[in-house]
Protein backbone atom coordinates (compact mmCIF):
# COMPACT_ATOMS: atom_id res chain seq x y z
CA UNK A 1 0.00 0.00 0.00
CA UNK A 2 1.22 3.21 -0.80
CA UNK A 3 1.34 5.55 1.97
CA UNK A 4 2.91 8.91 0.46
CA UNK A 5 -0.33 10.94 0.06
CA UNK A 6 -0.68 10.27 3.84
CA UNK A 7 2.32 12.05 4.93
CA UNK A 8 2.37 14.72 1.87
CA UNK A 9 -1.20 15.75 2.92
CA UNK A 10 -0.89 15.31 6.84
CA UNK A 11 2.03 18.64 7.23
CA UNK A 12 -1.02 20.92 7.92
CA UNK A 13 -2.04 18.02 10.82
CA UNK A 14 1.13 18.43 12.07
CA UNK A 15 1.87 21.79 12.24
CA UNK A 16 -1.93 22.41 13.35
CA UNK A 17 -0.96 19.54 16.18
CA UNK A 18 2.20 21.13 17.27
CA UNK A 19 0.73 25.04 17.44
CA UNK A 20 -1.63 23.60 19.61
CA UNK A 21 0.73 22.09 22.21
CA UNK A 22 3.88 24.86 21.97
CA UNK A 23 2.13 28.03 22.37
CA UNK A 24 1.08 27.02 25.87
CA UNK A 25 4.95 25.63 26.88
CA UNK A 26 6.30 29.00 25.91
CA UNK A 27 6.71 31.95 27.93
CA UNK A 28 5.32 35.28 27.01
CA UNK A 29 8.20 36.91 25.76
CA UNK A 30 8.20 33.96 23.20
CA UNK A 31 5.54 34.15 20.52
CA UNK A 32 4.60 32.52 17.19
CA UNK A 33 4.47 34.99 14.93
CA UNK A 34 3.71 33.44 11.85
CA UNK A 35 3.26 30.03 9.43
CA UNK A 36 5.02 29.42 6.40
CA UNK A 37 3.46 26.31 4.22
CA UNK A 38 5.64 23.85 6.88
CA UNK A 39 7.43 26.24 8.99
CA UNK A 40 6.66 27.91 11.84
CA UNK A 41 8.58 31.35 13.00
CA UNK A 42 8.64 32.52 16.72
CA UNK A 43 9.97 35.73 18.10
CA UNK A 44 12.34 35.57 21.18
CA UNK A 45 15.24 37.10 22.89
CA UNK A 46 18.16 36.17 21.08
CA UNK A 47 19.86 35.50 24.52
CA UNK A 48 17.04 32.36 24.75
CA UNK A 49 16.96 31.00 21.44
CA UNK A 50 19.19 27.86 22.02
CA UNK A 51 16.61 26.89 25.39
CA UNK A 52 13.37 27.68 23.31
CA UNK A 53 14.23 25.96 19.64
CA UNK A 54 15.08 22.76 22.56
CA UNK A 55 11.87 22.88 23.51
CA UNK A 56 9.89 23.78 19.77
CA UNK A 57 12.21 20.99 18.37
CA UNK A 58 10.97 18.21 21.11
CA UNK A 59 7.30 19.66 20.65
CA UNK A 60 7.45 19.41 16.97
CA UNK A 61 8.96 15.58 17.08
CA UNK A 62 6.10 14.75 19.23
CA UNK A 63 3.93 15.94 17.27
CA UNK A 64 4.65 13.82 14.46
CA UNK A 65 5.08 10.79 16.29
CA UNK A 66 1.77 10.86 17.28
CA UNK A 67 0.30 11.65 13.91
CA UNK A 68 2.57 8.52 12.06
CA UNK A 69 4.21 6.44 14.76
CA UNK A 70 7.78 6.73 16.07
CA UNK A 71 9.05 4.70 12.55
CA UNK A 72 8.89 7.50 10.39
CA UNK A 73 11.93 8.95 9.57
CA UNK A 74 11.74 12.67 9.79
CA UNK A 75 14.09 15.37 9.73
CA UNK A 76 13.74 18.73 11.16
CA UNK A 77 15.67 21.76 10.55
CA UNK A 78 15.91 25.22 12.69
CA UNK A 79 17.35 28.37 11.98
CA UNK A 80 18.08 31.21 14.17
CA UNK A 81 17.94 34.97 12.66
CA UNK A 82 18.56 37.50 14.41
CA UNK A 83 16.10 40.06 12.06
CA UNK A 84 13.29 38.94 9.89
CA UNK A 85 14.48 41.68 7.95
CA UNK A 86 17.57 39.64 6.28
Amino acid sequence: MDTGYRVAGSAADVIKNAMVKIVPVLPFDVRLIATVHDELIFDCPCSEAAQFTGIIRMVMEASIKALFGPELPIELNDQKETSTAT
